[in-house]
This record gives structure tokens, C-alpha cells and sequence, in this order.
């Protein structure tokens, strides 16, 4: 014969048949039914699946394990995430891996009640298993200091981040090691400068003379990285002191006809804004004049040379 215990004195070993504790006459809930509303629900759950009341109690009365709490503003500091109850066969899941923080929060109760946790930018990685069942439910929410974002401007890296973790080699996934067009050293494949003939931060700077050097402009290099990196901010792979580290190695003019680790890069149509310059080139045995609009790496020598000057030490797979 079967037998249960008493979720508010702790007497163990009532009879199955038993309505009532005998010892504190309060009424036996089997484990698993939701006192509130009856709904059966998996032993295991802490949560009813029907109206959302928490099933756990623990010592003696009816203090659930997670304190209720009314209502309270949204931190101004931080990363804030709220869920309500959802009819996800996940809901459950949800409470479990946000109960792990200890900012977790409940205010009220029910089908009403609210869950949030709130999080610094370097705990951003623990969020991803939260963040993967909530995501897309119409009670979730997420704040930035206090104010009401949207998931894209907070998780818009999680795409790219799980690409990482599958990719063949993911510590060098970000350097672009998977794909020659992405290979850089900004450490981030979404900043979009790869170090090739075709990289856009080629074309901006100036021509300090006539005879090919070439003045790069690292404002602009350092501005085109911040707004296309913005959006990806939060990415716990993202290194902003290694993209500022190769900034400050990268040279400040070069002039490929003395430097063989860059080249020039060929104009085939001024639209009247890039500056270019007439420079002599052999082709076939035969010498002209091309119109030039900027330098690029000739090779991984430049490369070599700016990871030269930098702090970072970077993986040497990188140059392959």
C-alpha cells in the first residue's frame, strides 16, 4: 500500500487513502496536484501547468520556497528580463533556469505573476538558456537600465555566437578563419573589414603626396566599426579592447611603392569624392599611368606587422 506525507507539518508515511494529516489536520495534496486550481501536474514541476501557482512548499504553514513580492520598479542599472505565465510546454523550464540567478524575483501570483531577474553585461552568457525558451512569448520583456529595449538591440549576437560554438575551429571563428573574405584581426567577423584587396577601410584616407603615400583615416575606420559592432555590443565573444589595440598598430600612412606588404588599389570609376592619384605600372611588358584610390594588404605581411606592434597576442592559426 502506498504511502504519502504532509507538505505542511512534514509527517511522513500517511496512508494513501488519508484526506487529512493526522497530526495537523491540514488537507494532503498529492505531489504534483496544484492546491489552487487541481490540475494535475508532473511530479517534478514546481510550477502548475494550468494556472501557474507554485507547487513547492517547504517547512511548515504555506511559505513557498520563492518569496512573492509586490511590484517594484525596473532597476536602473543593468540588464532587467521579465516573463509572465505562458502555455509553453517550456514555462516550467523557464522558472527553473531564471530560479539559478540571484536577482530572480516573483510578484504575484498565478497566471498573474511576474518573473524577473536582473544581470551586469559580463553574466550575459548565463542568460542564453532563458533567453532561448522566452524569447518569443508575448509576456517576456527585456530593460537596459530601466528602460524598455527589444531583444534584437540586446541578443541580436546569439545567431552568430551559436555559430561560433559549431563552427570547426570557434576560437578562431571571429577572426574569420572559416571564410578568406572574413579574415581579420578585429576579432569580430561583423565588423565587415576584412583584411582583403576588396575591404571598404582601404579607400579611407588621403594621398600626402604624388609620388603614393597614403594617410589612412582612423577616425573614420574607428566610427564605421562602432556603429556596424552596436548592435552586437553585448556578445560575451566581442573583445572593444582588442578592436581599439589594432587601431592604434594599425600605421598611420604607407606607400606601397617602398613598402611591399601593401599595394595599390585601382580605380575603375571616380564617382568625384574619392581622392585618386596617377601612378606608373607595368603591365605586359608595358608602362601607363592608372588612376589609384587607396591601399590594401598585399598579402599577410601586413597583417604580420600590425600584430607585431600590438599588446593582444592573437592565435597564430589566424594567418593560416
Amino acid at each position: 500500500m502506498g504511502s504519502k506525507n504532509c507538505q505542511y507539518c512534514n509527517a511522513k508515511g500517511l496512508l494513501e487513502e488519508f484526506n487529512f494529516c493526522p497530526f495537523c489536520g491540514k488537507k494532503l495534496i498529492s505531489s504534483g496536484v496544484c492546491g489552487n486550481c487541481g490540475f494535475n501536474n508532473p511530479e517534478s514541476a514546481k510550477f502548475c501547468q494550468e494556472c501557474g501557482s507554485l507547487l513547492s512548499v517547504s517547512g511548515k504553514g504555506t511559505q513557498p520556497k520563492v518569496t512573492i513580492l509586490e511590484s517594484e520598479p525596473v532597476p536602473k542599472e543593468g540588464i532587467t528580463i521579465e516573463f509572465g505565465y505562458s502555455s509553453s510546454s517550456n514555462f516550467d523550464l523557464a522558472i527553473r533556469a531564471a530560479e539559478v540567478f540571484p536577482s530572480f524575483k516573483v510578484f504575484g501570483e498565478g497566471k498573474k505573476a511576474t518573473y524577473r531577474i536582473n544581470f551586469d553585461q559580463p553574466n550575459i552568457e548565463t542568460t542564453l538558456e532563458l533567453v532561448k525558451f522566452i524569447r518569443g512569448w508575448k509576456s517576456s520583456r527585456i530593460y537596459t537600465d530601466g528602460e524598455r529595449s527589444t531583444w534584437d538591440s540586446v541578443y541580436s549576437f546569439l545567431w552568430c555566437y551559436e555559430n561560433r560554438y559549431s563552427s570547426f575551429k570557434p576560437k578562431l571563428y571571429c577572426y574569420g578563419y572559416e571564410n578568406n573574405y572574413d579574415i581579420n584581426i578585429w576579432g569580430c567577423i561583423q565588423a565587415r573589414m576584412p583584411f582583403t584587396d576588396y575591404t571598404p577601410w582601404a579607400e579611407w584616407g588621403k594621398w600626402l603626396d604624388n609620388n603614393g603615400t597614403w594617410q589612412f583615416d582612423k577616425e573614420r575606420i574607428r566610427h564605421e566599426l562602432q556603429v556596424a559592432l552596436f548592435k552586437y555590443r553585448y556578445c560575451p565573444a566581442i573583445q572593444l579592447d582588442l578592436i581599439e589595440d589594432v587601431l592604434n598598430a594599425f600605421p598611420e600612412s604607407v606607400n606601397p611603392r617602398k613598402d611591399k606588404n601593401w599595394k595599390f588599389i585601382e580605380s575603375w570609376g571616380n564617382d568625384g569624392l574619392t581622392p585618386v592619384i596617377m601612378i606608373k605600372t607595368k603591365s605586359f611588358g608595358f608602362e601607363d599611368k592608372v588612376k589609384m584610390k587607396g591601399v590594401a594588404p598585399n598579402g599577410v605581411g601586413a597583417i604580420k606587422e600590425i600584430i607585431k606592434r600590438m599588446k593582444h597576442k592573437l592565435p597564430k592559426e589566424i594567418m593560416k
